[in-house]
């Protein structure tokens, strides 16, 4: 299986931001959003990115396809 096709390890607070970024929603925003503090969110953001092993461009490279597979996904 390669690297792309491994599905995403996400926390539903990860796959929140997640989604918020790719509508392009800025860091400051997503935490207004969230109801959280900026250092908050980038801290969820480095665990996912820690836990996927990949950087932020991977994953969302990686949701976009997935969500394009799998259209229950929905931002």
């Amino acid at each position: 299986m390669s690297r792309e096709n491994v599905p995403l390890n996400l926390e539903p607070h990860e796959l929140r931001i997640l989604q918020l970024s790719v509508m392009g929603y800025s860091i400051r925003e997503i935490a207004e959003i969230m109801s959280k503090s900026e250092h908050t969110v980038r801290h969820y953001r480095k665990q996912m990115l820690q836990r996927n092993d990949c950087n932020f461009n991977v994953i969302i490279y990686r949701f976009v396809q997935m969500r394009n597979v799998n259209k229950d996904i929905t931002l």
